[in-house]
C-alpha cells in the first residue's frame, strides 16, 4: 500500500509544482478576468489615492468601489511587461501572452477620455480582427477604390465582432437596458475638422420612445414569428411607422411627420431628458443631414462607394447630379436616420463591391453579406434617403438585407434613430465597447 501511495504523492507534488509554474508564467490569457485581488495577490498591486493625492500600495482583499469614493484609472494602471488592463463590472480584465506584474490604480476622481483616441486605441484590442476602418482612399490600401474617401472612421463587419456599443443612461458602468443601448456608426469630421461620433440605436425604437402620434401606424406592430423571423434584436413588439402622415405623402424629409413629430419631438425630448441636458448644453449636435437623395438607378443598383458619392459626397462639394431633383438638399436637425451608404459600409470590406439591391449574381440578401453587416437587424426599416425620381418613395432596408424603396404612406416600417455627438463629449474610462461593457458618456 505504501509503495502505491508514495508514487502517487510524488506525482501530485510534481503536478502541483508544474501547475504553480504555469500560473506564474502563464496565469493570464486573452480573456482572463480577476474577480478578487486574492486570486493573484502576488502578481497584482492595488494602488489607492490618499487624501493628499499620493498613491499608496494597499493590502485590501476586495476591489475598491465607487461607494467608497474610488474609481479605476486606466491612464495610471500598467503592467511591467506591457499587458493590457481594463475594468469591467468590478472585475479586472488582463490581456497578455507572458508572465507579468501589474499595478491597478484607483483615484478619487472619475476619469474621462476623448472618444476618438479611445476608439482608435481599442480597435485592435480584445483579440479580434480590426473592425474600425479609415476611409482615406490611400491607393496603397487594398480596396481603396471602394472606400468613402472622406477621412471618416467606420465600423464594418459581423455584429459579434464589432465592439461599438454605447449606453446612454445615468450609470457609469454595468449592464445597459436594451432601450438605452446604441452603436457607433463611425467618426466623421465636422466643418471645424473635428471628429463627431455618429450613433444609431442598437434595437428598434419603442412606442414609448417615439410616441403614438405623427407617423405612428395605430395598432400595427412586428410581433409574430412570421413578422420577425429574421429579427436580431430583443423586443417582443416593435411599432411600425409611416414616413409621413396621410395628408402629406411627400418624400421630402423636412416636412415628414416622422422627422418633425416622432424623432425631433418625442424621441429627442426623452433622450435629452435622460441625459439631463437642455437645448443649450446638449452633446447631441444639430447636424446638416443630406436629404436630397438620388434616383433608384444611382442608389439601389450601385456599390456602396458609388452610393456614397451619389447620396452624400456630391452635395457636400456643392455639385449636383443631373438625374436627381435637387430639393430639400440639407435639413438641419438633431435626430435623423441611417443613410443607405451607412448601411452599405457596415458590411465587411470584401463585400463593398456588392450592389445594394441586385446585380443578378449577388446582392445584400446573400448570407455572407448581411451576416457580416453589424447594422443588419432583420426587419423592414426606414433610411433617411429619398428616391429623387419619385415624389413619394423612400429607400428602406428590406428584411432580407437588401435595399429597396416604397411609398411614404403605403409602407410602415421599424425605426432606428441616429444622431451625432459633439467632438468634446466626454466618456467614462470603464467601458470598452462590448455589449456587456459599453462606452458611457458623462452625464
Amino acid at each position: 500500500m505504501k509503495n502505491i501511495i508514495k508514487p502517487i504523492l510524488i506525482v501530485l507534488l510534481i503536478s502541483s509544482i508544474i501547475l504553480n509554474i504555469f500560473f506564474v508564467c502563464k496565469y493570464f490569457d486573452n480573456k482572463y478576468i480577476i474577480t478578487n485581488p486574492l486570486e493573484r495577490s502576488n502578481l497584482l498591486s492595488i494602488m489607492l489615492q490618499d487624501n493628499e493625492g499620493n498613491y499608496v500600495k494597499s493590502d485590501r482583499t476586495t476591489w475598491p468601489t465607487e461607494e467608497e469614493g474610488y474609481y479605476f484609472s486606466s491612464s495610471l494602471s500598467w503592467c511591467e511587461n506591457g499587458s493590457e488592463l481594463s475594468w469591467e463590472n468590478n472585475k479586472v480584465r488582463v490581456k497578455t501572452i507572458s508572465s507579468d506584474k501589474c499595478y491597478i490604480y484607483f483615484s478619487h476622481e472619475k476619469e474621462f477620455f476623448n472618444i476618438t483616441e479611445k476608439l482608435l486605441a481599442d480597435a485592435n484590442k480584445l483579440g479580434q480582427t480590426p473592425t474600425l476602418y479609415y476611409h482615406d482612399g490611400d491607393a496603397a490600401d487594398s480596396g481603396s477604390n471602394q472606400e468613402a474617401r472622406d477621412y471618416s472612421y467606420r465600423y464594418s463587419g459581423a455584429s459579434d465582432k464589432v465592439n461599438n456599443y454605447v449606453c446612454i443612461d445615468s450609470k457609469t458602468e454595468g449592464s445597459c437596458d436594451n432601450n438605452d443601448l446604441y452603436r457607433i456608426i463611425g467618426l466623421f469630421k465636422n466643418s471645424d475638422e473635428q471628429y463627431e461620433m455618429k450613433l444609431i440605436k442598437y434595437d428598434y425604437a419603442t412606442e414609448d420612445q417615439l410616441g403614438t402620434n405623427g407617423a405612428r401606424t395605430t395598432g400595427s406592430n412586428y410581433s409574430s414569428y412570421s413578422d420577425k423571423q429574421y429579427y436580431k434584436g430583443k423586443l417582443s413588439t416593435i411599432p411600425r411607422y409611416y414616413w409621413t402622415s396621410s395628408e402629406n405623402r411627400s418624400n421630402l424629409w423636412k416636412g415628414s411627420t416622422l422627422y418633425e413629430t416622432n424623432l425631433n419631438g418625442t424621441f429627442l425630448t426623452a433622450l435629452e431628458g435622460k441625459l439631463g441636458v437642455t437645448e443649450d448644453n446638449s452633446p447631441i449636435t444639430t447636424h446638416d443631414w443630406i436629404t436630397a437623395g438620388n434616383t433608384w438607378a444611382n442608389i439601389a443598383m450601385q456599390t456602396v462607394a458609388t452610393v456614397y458619392q451619389n447620396e452624400i459626397k456630391q452635395y457636400d462639394r456643392g455639385t449636383t447630379n443631373p438625374n436627381a431633383s435637387v430639393v430639400d438638399e440639407k435639413t438641419p436637425a438633431k435626430i435623423g436616420l441611417m443613410y443607405v451608404s451607412d448601411y452599405g459600409f457596415a458590411t465587411s470590406p470584401e463585400n463593398w463591391e456588392t450592389n445594394l439591391f441586385d446585380d443578378r449574381s449577388q446582392d445584400y440578401r446573400l448570407d455572407n453579406v448581411k451576416n457580416n453587416n453589424w447594422m443588419y437587424m432583420g426587419l423592414h426599416e426606414w433610411t433617411i434617403t429619398r428616391q429623387a425620381n419619385s415624389s413619394d418613395c423612400v429607400f428602406y432596408i428590406y428584411d432580407l438585407g437588401r435595399v429597396s424603396s416604397d411609398g411614404v404612406h403605403s409602407l410602415n416600417n421599424a425605426v432606428r434613430p441616429s444622431f451625432y455627438l459633439s467632438s468634446d463629449t466626454k466618456f467614462y474610462s470603464g467601458g470598452n465597447g462590448t455589449i456587456d461593457t459599453p462606452y458611457r458618456i458623462e452625464i
